[in-house]
Parts: C-alpha cells; sequence; structure tokens
C-alpha cells in the first residue's frame, strides 16, 4: 500500500497479504523499523498481531477502545471480540493510554 502497488480497500485480501517483510531473529544483526509517536491526553495506540483484524475490522477496534475504561481492558475486549469472530490465526494485542490527566 505504502508503494502504490496495492489500494487501501484490496488489502486484507491481497494474496502476499502474510507475507513477511521484515524479521529480527535473521543471521544479520537485526535493525528494527522504529517510530515516535506522541500521544495527546486521551490517545491511545494499539499495536496488535495480524490475528486481531483479520476477524474484526478497524471500526470494530475503535469501538472496543472507545468503549473501554482503560488500556488493560480494551486489550481484553480486542482479543476476546477477535477470538469470538473466529480468529483462525494467534491474536496479540497491546494497548497503550495517554491519561487525560
Amino acid at each position: 500500500m505504502r508503494s502504490g502497488v496495492i489500494r487501501p480497500e484490496d488489502a486484507s485480501s491481497h494474496a502476499g497479504r502474510h507475507v513477511l517483510l521484515r524479521a529480527l531473529a535473521t543471521h544479520e544483526e537485526p535493525e528494527p523499523d522504529l517510530a515516535q509517536v506522541t500521544l495527546e491526553p486521551g490517545q491511545g495506540l494499539v499495536l496488535a498481531s495480524d490475528g486481531l483484524i483479520g476477524p474484526i475490522g478497524l471500526t470494530d477496534v475503535w469501538q472496543c477502545w472507545k468503549n473501554s475504561d482503560s488500556a488493560a481492558s480494551a486489550a481484553e475486549r480486542l482479543v476476546g471480540a477477535s477470538v469470538e469472530a473466529g480468529a483462525s490465526d494467534n491474536v496479540t494485542v497491546a494497548v497503550l493510554q495517554h491519561s487525560q490527566t
């Protein structure tokens, strides 16, 4: 999608959607991708394996996060929603939330 080869709406069904592009456990010295994200009060960040987004969509992710009272409960809701929707892959979720105070 970043290079424009496939459209965002085609990404979930693209034949190469599960191709691993980077790995840290190779014979070479690992070079992780790094990014700095600044969260404003009330904002959050969801880090998840591809097992989450397969069965549920981004709208569902947003609703689970929005309707949770903590980062821990959001992560639990997200895993539960994905498993309930029939996740066929492992589901790993970490939620970071900037407190509003």
